[in-house]
C-alpha cells in the first residue's frame, strides 16, 4: 500500500482499556482476549468525506492487489 501512495496505520496499538486515561479502572493486561487478538489485525485506510471516488477506486484496487499478492 504504502509504495502506491496508500497511508495505513494502526490507531490503537494499546487496547482501549489499557491506556492511561482509563487506569483508573482497573483493567488489567489479559482481560478482554479479544481486543488482544484484533489488534494486531486491524487496518485503518483513508476514509475522510473529502475522498473522491477515484481516489477510493485507487485505494480499493490497491488493497485488493496487496491480499492478493
Amino acid at each position: 500500500m504504502k509504495s502506491r501512495g496508500i497511508p495505513t496505520a494502526v490507531h490503537y496499538p494499546i487496547p482501549l482499556h489499557l491506556q492511561p486515561v482509563f487506569a483508573g479502572l482497573g483493567y488489567r493486561a489479559g482481560d478482554f482476549s479479544d481486543c488482544r487478538k484484533g489488534r494486531g489485525c486491524v487496518l485503518s485506510l483513508p476514509m475522510h468525506p473529502y475522498l473522491s471516488e477515484a481516489d477510493q477506486d485507487k485505494v480499493v484496487q490497491a488493497l485488493k492487489e496487496a491480499v492478493s499478492g
